[in-house]
Formats: C-alpha cells, sequence, structure tokens
C-alpha cells in the first residue's frame, strides 16, 4: 500500500517537474540555436547494442559531412544474449564514451538521437533538454491491438520528439490516428535498421532466386515469448513443428526464439526441457546470437508469430509464414495486406505442413507475384540511401 502511493507520487512528481521545462522553453526557446557557420552537435544514445543498426547509416552519414560534431554515448543496458553498447562499440572499433562521462553543458547538443523508450525513461532529462530529439523506433510496429497504440505511438517520447523517422507513410498514418499531437514531426524516410539489414544481406548473398539445389532449404523460425497472449504460437504449434522437421528431408530449421522466449518458462525444469527439445531436434539449430543478419542472410524463407521482423525480413524477397492461432492479436492492415497478397498464412497445422514441405522442394507458389508487384505496392522507401534521407532533411530543416 505505501509502496504503491510512493510510486504514484513519484509519477506526479516527475510529471509536474516536466511541465515546469515545458513552460520553461515556451518562455526562452524551445531548442538549442545553432549559431551560423558552427557545427550541428550531435549525440547518439545508444541503450542496447543490436540498435546500433538504427544510428549506423546515419552515423557514417553524419561523420563524413563537415556540417556535424558527432559524439556517441553509451547507457550500458545489457539485454539477454547480448553485449553491453560498450563492449560492443569497442569490437567495431567506434569511439564513445559512457553516459556517466557526458555532460550536457560542456557538449551543448543540438541533436539527441535515441532509439528505444527505455532511453527517455532512464534518462528524464534527454525530454527536458532544448535538443531537438530524433526518435528512430527499433521495431517497426506490425500491433492493431488498442492496449499497445499509446506505447507505441502516444508516450511523452512520441509527443515531444523534434522528428520521428520510419519505415513509410502507413506507420506516418498510424501517429496521425493515435498520437496527440498527430503526425507532422513523423518522417517516411525508410528504416536505417533495414537498410543495414539489406547491405549486409547483399554482402552474403541477396534473394530466394540464388537458393542452391544442393543444399539443405534453411528456414528461419522466430517465437515470441508470450506464450500465455495474443502473439507467440509456441503452445499451439511449437512441438508441432518440430516433429514435422524431424521427419522432413533437405530441411534445416533455425529456430531463433525471442530473447525473453525461455525466460517466460517460470519453471526452471520446463525451460531446460524445452530448450533441450529445440537443440536436440532433429535438422534443427538454437540459434541464441544477439544478431539476427547472418541467419537473414543465410536462411531461405521466414516462419514468424506477429513481430516487426516482418518487415525488417520483407525486402529479401524470400518467402514468409505468418503463425496465427484463434485469438491471435491482429496486425495492423498494411503488415497483414502483404502477408495475405504475397506470402503465407498457417493457421492450422495443414498450412504449416504444406509451407514446409513445398519450400524444401523449392515450390514458391507466391513468389513471381512477390518479385513483380510487390515492392511496387509496398510503400516503403527502398532500403539503401536510408541515412543520406535523414541526414539531408535534417540539415534542410535546421539550416
Amino acid at each position: 500500500m505505501i509502496k504503491n502511493i510512493v510510486f504514484k507520487l513519484k509519477i506526479f512528481l516527475n510529471h509536474l517537474i516536466d511541465l515546469t521545462f515545458d513552460f520553461k522553453k515556451i518562455f526562452f526557446g524551445k531548442y538549442r540555436k545553432i549559431t551560423e557557420g558552427s557545427k550541428i552537435k550531435s549525440v547518439f544514445i545508444l541503450t542496447f547494442d543490436m540498435e546500433w543498426d538504427c544510428f549506423s547509416s546515419v552515423y557514417e552519414n553524419f561523420k563524413s559531412s563537415k556540417a556535424f560534431d558527432v559524439l556517441v554515448v553509451t547507457d550500458d543496458l545489457k539485454r539477454k544474449n547480448g553485449s553491453s553498447p560498450s563492449d560492443f562499440l569497442a569490437k567495431l572499433g567506434i569511439s564513445f564514451i559512457k553516459i556517466s562521462e557526458f555532460s550536457r553543458s560542456e557538449f551543448g547538443p543540438h541533436l539527441i538521437f535515441v532509439a528505444d523508450v527505455n532511453t527517455v525513461i532512464r534518462h528524464r532529462w534527454i525530454l527536458r533538454s532544448n535538443s531537438r530529439i530524433c526518435y528512430i523506433p527499433y521495431g517497426t510496429s506490425v500491433s492493431a491491438a488498442s492496449y499497445s497504440y499509446k506505447h507505441q505511438y502516444n508516450l511523452r517520447l512520441h509527443q515531444k520528439a523534434w522528428r520521428i523517422f520510419v519505415a513509410g507513410n502507413f506507420v506516418v498514418n498510424l501517429y496521425h490516428k493515435h498520437c496527440d499531437r498527430g503526425s507532422s514531426h513523423v518522417i517516411p524516410t525508410g528504416h536505417p535498421k533495414v537498410e543495414a539489414i539489406f547491405n549486409y544481406n547483399a554482402q552474403k548473398r541477396s534473394t530466394s532466386e540464388e537458393i542452391l539445389e544442393d543444399k539443405p532449404c534453411e528456414i528461419l523460425w522466430n517465437i515470441h515469448y508470450e506464450r500465455n497472449g495474443q502473439w507467440s504460437t509456441w503452445n499451439m504449434y511449437g512441438e508441432y513443428i518440430l516433429k514435422l522437421v524431424d521427419s522432413l528431408h533437405n530441411i534445416k530449421l533455425v529456430c531463433r526464439p525471442h530473447p525473453f522466449f525461455f525466460d517466460s518458462f517460470t519453471c526452471s525444469k520446463e525451460r531446460k526441457i524445452v530448450h533441450s527439445m529445440i537443440s536436440k531436434n532433429k535438422n534443427t539449430y538454437l540459434d541464441e546470437n544477439p544478431s539476427i543478419k547472418d541467419a537473414f542472410s543465410t536462411c531461405d524463407a521466414l516462419i514468424t508469430d506477429g513481430s516487426s521482423i516482418i518487415y525488417d525480413f520483407i525486402f529479401s524477397l524470400k518467402p514468409i509464414l505468418y503463425l496465427r492461432k484463434k485469438g491471435s492479436a491482429q496486425l495492423h492492415s498494411h503488415c497483414y495486406n502483404i502477408i495475405r497478397k504475397h506470402h503465407y498464412i498457417g493457421n492450422e497445422k495443414e498450412k504449416i505442413k504444406t509451407f514446409l514441405k513445398e519450400i524444401s522442394q523449392r515450390n514458391d507458389p507466391q513468389k513471381a507475384k512477390r518479385f513483380s508487384s510487390m515492392l511496387k505496392t509496398l510503400g516503403i522507401p527502398k532500403p539503401l540511401g536510408t541515412g543520406n534521407k535523414i541526414t539531408n532533411h535534417i540539415l534542410t530543416q535546421i539550416r
């Protein structure tokens, strides 16, 4: 009871402080001024290692431009099976400082880039500052569930950001419907994360046209962690898919569960059983690497629960089987129509069986349609050059 009161009081006081800073901006100017001839001081705050894909192409464009002074700051919130942002960037050879070493008054940023709501929750000064907040959300939303609208489009970050750079016009429309501020600050440049994945895949191999006949067909399986909710189909189809793959030839199943999937089993014994069931299954490989880019580049098809991974994968033009069960949360219409028109829906076991058998035999009935028309009707900018588009937009807006 007392803890609950203290918690609510803390929230109220934080809102009160936020309002104070909002009023201050009204009287003293909303954003930090950029003097003529000076560089645009820009900070990228990295909270999770894999979110660097949201920043990398923008960062590279900024670094190569004389218009920007760039600083990378790590906010070391380590995730399951991941590295701390500091360790991650050190391996890439990218210079950074830790957030405990960062001084707003000394650097005086004009722009602050974030990719995660957690960043501004952990550091409330970001939204209280007079810097222009550039938000590049790590996940491209797929949910049409009403309970998710506030968290995806109408938190304080969504309302106060100077710019939000998103995958396409369909996301702009979602902000228009659900954000109190509207969508005038939401820019459909394409998503830098998709650009990073696309570039990586291009270095390895490009599309499903290059499937080799003499190697096992590799299928990536993405399992959501919310087993008892509306997103994961593990309880319905998990064991069935493993047994089916065990019985098939010329197939390799790369099982890549959500980082929270195994933690969703509260019983440690059950968790170990499921982990063993997947890792020891015939023709199955358990992929727990932090980055999904290797799995994307080598796989021939994707099986997935409802997830933003659909948009990350879409430009590969490889086939997708979207798993559904009775009571599954709805995808928003743009995402669902992509699947319905150009890919496959697995809402019963027989359809899953058909997909696995057909794809393993290199039969993909929707392939010709996908290659001829899908990209034309997506309404999503092509991945290449996304970082450059964001850079040019910023320069035209604040110079």
